[in-house]
């Protein structure tokens, strides 16, 4: 079996950045793929737009070096914060430092492309989309920029681009042709709420429909709830992993509220064709903006794990506590 770890948005503007992620060093490592979402372009470009620009400091990309993170999803609302300029030199640093992205590239055709590890004889394919993005961000025939599937409350229920679906769908078809498990990445959803959107329900069963066995939600910054449909894991966001204040404002209040700050770190077991197992790790993000795993005594582990039992009782999904680890398992 191959284990995957993932987790959530990686925003990391300090000049040390290695130190951030110190305290779950271990944990990220000892996977055989790691995976987060890129929130913001490795760049030292100049911000093109607001209100909130995330540039991350150069270093970034020696931190998911040295962390072991092989894979990056990169379609995200704040890809082009820093224009194309800075959009291709984070392509380039990290294709540098042997780290794959997926959901972004110098095109649509690239920008679409399943992106394959193998490890241990198991090919896992990996696919990205954004769902909330600024106007001129996705990649075209032409163009860089990113992957992604239109939502707008103007669209009928469930809001959703049928013609994007129905591309998305046939992406994961392309994946599935060629690799053993197909792990589908979404930014999507609204922000900063516990509650799902219409259209996050309808891209997750569409995207299993096709042929998924795992996806991952970011964006919302606060997790939100775990459902099984079909046998394959849906999680629906991630939360933060890390949230660095930002160079323009250097604070921002709700990365140092609880919600923001409550996070898991996600183990998966994969095989052919499925996750065989799957367990988080509780994690809160302390004072100096580090993730740190949680003693199942402490009362923050289980509050995250009172909030995800709440969150995904709905789906019938069961969650077992065992030590310091959470057991996910359909109901």
């Amino acid at each position: 079996m191959v284990t995957l770890v993932a987790v959530g948005d990686l925003y990391c503007s300090r000049e040390d950045p290695i130190v951030a992620v110190e305290k779950v060093l271990p944990d990220i490592k000892a996977a055989d793929i790691a995976f987060c979402n890129l929130e913001g372009p490795i760049t030292n470009r100049p911000h093109v737009r607001g209100p909130y620009p995330l540039p991350q400091s150069l270093k970034t990309v020696d931190m998911l070096r040295e962390a072991s993170f092989n894979i990056v999803s990169f379609a995200n609302n704040h890809a082009l914060d820093c224009g194309i300029e800075g959009f291709l030199q984070t392509l380039t640093l990290l294709k540098k430092n042997n780290i794959k992205y997926v959901g972004a590239g110098m095109n649509l055709a690239e920008a679409r492309s399943p992106v394959v590890i193998e490890q241990k004889g198991l090919h896992v394919a990996f696919l990205a989309y954004a769902s909330f993005f600024p106007v001129g961000d996705p990649a075209t025939s032409w163009k860089p920029g990113i992957a992604v599937v239109r939502v707008d409350p103007r669209f009928e229920a469930p809001h959703v681009d049928l013609e994007d679906l129905v591309e998305m769908q046939n992406d994961i078809k392309r994946a599935k042709a060629i690799a053993d498990t197909v792990v589908v990445s979404h930014h999507w959803g609204a922000e900063p709420t516990y509650t799902l959107t219409v259209h996050q329900r309808a891209i997750a069963h569409a995207s299993i429909d096709a042929g998924a066995d795992l996806v991952l939600g970011h964006h919302p910054h606060v997790l939100q709830g775990i459902e099984i449909y079909k046998g394959k894991i849906i999680c629906y966001s991630l939360s933060n992993f890390i949230f660095d204040p930002t160079p323009l404002t250097g604070r921002i209040p709700d990365v140092f509220r609880d919600g923001w700050r409550e996070s898991i770190i996600l183990n998966c077991h994969l095989s052919k064709g499925r996750v065989e197992k799957a367990f988080f790790y509780p994690i809160y993000i302390n004072e100096n903006g580090q993730p740190e795993k949680l003693d199942s005594k402490d009362e923050r582990f289980q509050k995250i794990v009172n909030l995800m039992e709440k969150l995904s009782k709905p789906f019938g999904t069961s969650l077992i506590v065992d030590e310091n680890k959470v057991w996910i398992l359909g109901s």
